[in-house]
């Protein structure tokens, strides 16, 4: 449980779960901090990733892939989220560029889509960086209708990828519980 901190600082700030879901105590993070280690084995390959900052090992986000939630297609979906205090250092992007090849080159899947709230500009920029775009809008609970960007394996093949970000160290003190 060392991650809990940063995975609470997450769970507990406004503008980190504004478009995501809703914001947890300490101890309803310690839960769902428990339950997802749980639940990764029975989810292998899909399933969230640690983004972890490598030059402080610190947990920094997640990264995923995962069946769509609430679609009767089989789709895969590609999601990602960040502590606050490291967003605009192009780690999402990173991450997810990582979790796209991954899916692409590893696993060989068709297609990628990412539900994302229009107002969520941040998230939006991150996908149309890694090579997302906008294929349609669909529903979902709790934010109503939202964006669905997506990218085949044939698109992917034939595009630029985005290259490594550098990652830099960022001393600062994480939300305790």
């Amino acid at each position: 449980m060392a991650d809990l901190p940063l995975v609470y600082a997450r769970a507990s700030d406004p503008e980190v779960v504004r478009f995501t879901g809703e914001i947890l105590s300490c101890e309803q993070t310690r839960e769902l901090l428990q339950r997802r280690v749980r639940e990764q084995a029975s989810k292998a390959p899909f399933g969230g990733r640690a983004i972890v900052l490598k030059s402080h090992q610190l947990n920094i986000g997640y990264c995923g892939l995962d069946f769509l939630a609430h679609s009767v297609e089989r789709r895969i979906e590609l999601f990602y989220g960040l502590t606050r205090q490291f967003w605009g250092h192009g780690f999402a992007t990173e991450a997810a560029a990582a979790m796209l090849k991954h899916g692409f080159r590893d696993l060989e899947l068709n297609e990628i889509v990412a539900p994302i709230h229009p107002d969520n500009i941040r998230s939006v920029r991150v996908a149309e960086r890694i090579g997302l775009r906008y294929r349609t809008k669909m529903d979902w609970p709790k934010q109503g209708q939202v964006n669905l960007y997506g990218l085949s394996q044939a698109e992917y093949d034939q595009s630029d990828h985005p290259t490594r970000n550098e990652i830099r160290a960022i001393n600062s003190r994480p939300k305790l519980c």
